[in-house]
């Protein structure tokens, strides 16, 4: 279902180096949305109270359904 996963760690974004994406990024190279670009999801760059895992986990959940209801529907 999808063409890659990347997971990452780190005080930056890591994402100044993302070919062909820049217009998806703001000036911290952090995500301008979830989902910026067709086919193109950023998870776990919202800075929460509750923690960037927790909301990470919420966004995998909800792009998870998103993409099955998709699927399903066509």
């Amino acid at each position: 279902m999808f063409d890659a996963i990347i997971a990452a760690t780190g005080l930056s974004s890591g994402l100044d180096d993302l070919p062909d994406a820049q217009e998806a990024l703001d000036e911290r190279t952090f995500p301008v949305s979830p989902n910026p670009l067709p086919g193109l999801f950023f998870i776990g760059f919202n800075e929460t109270p509750r923690g960037a895992l927790f909301k990470a986990n919420r966004n995998a959940r909800r792009l998870a359904v998103d993409r099955y209801l998709r699927r399903e529907t066509r």
